[in-house]
């Protein structure tokens, strides 16, 4: 059933930069479903995160939109493995190697920041009603963008849609109001 699910998302909703499976996605050696070949067929030219035998991004190591300093870009694997499935060097030190990478490696394997919007003073990953004030402040988002994308890695907002399947109107405002502040310091030619 997943697999038919997987199918419609990346043959109905066109070229994708990314897709995450959070927590792994374990394939059915291992028992799970067949998503990868499903993506590698539709989207051939996108990232894909995390699977055992694949993995073109590494997570930062937090989930406060934020990186250490410095994180390079280049990784001693290929994959970084789901968990307990990663190599005993890669989670050892709580996970330093994924939060700062290697520079002296030789596959591109960029980190990635993430973080809930919903996340000040919560960890809103679900929408639920009436909880516009853990919205993070624009301050505070502005920060987030300076110590991801400031230090060499991808900034990835988790953003939920309400029980109508929209975004909700607060949610958006507050990622209008933060494009707008990170073009304003950062304007496209």
């Amino acid at each position: 059933m997943i697999e038919n699910v997987v199918a419609e998302i990346f043959t109905k909703y066109g070229v994708w930069f990314m897709v995450w499976f959070d927590g792994g996605a374990h394939g059915p050696e291992e028992g799970g479903p067949d998503v990868l070949s499903i993506f590698e067929q539709h989207q051939p030219n996108s990232l894909f995160y995390h699977y055992l035998q694949r993995a073109d991004m590494r997570w930062g190591g937090s989930e406060t939109g934020t990186v250490s300093y410095p994180s390079w870009g280049t990784f001693p694997y290929m994959a970084t493995g789901a968990g307990e499935s990663a190599k005993k060097v890669i989670s050892a030190n709580n996970y330093q190697l994924l939060k700062t990478g290697d520079p002296n490696r030789i596959y591109y394997m960029p980190a990635m920041s993430n973080a809930p919007l919903r996340g000040n003073q919560g960890h809103d990953w679900f929408w639920s009603p009436n909880r516009e004030e853990v919205l993070y402040p624009l301050n505070t988002l502005v920060s987030m963008y300076y110590n991801s994308v400031g230090h060499n890695t991808s900034l990835i907002l988790g953003v939920t849609q309400n029980s109508r399947g929209l975004l909700p109107k607060a949610d958006v405002a507050r990622l209008k109001e933060f494009g707008d502040a990170i073009t304003l310091r950062f304007p496209i030619q």
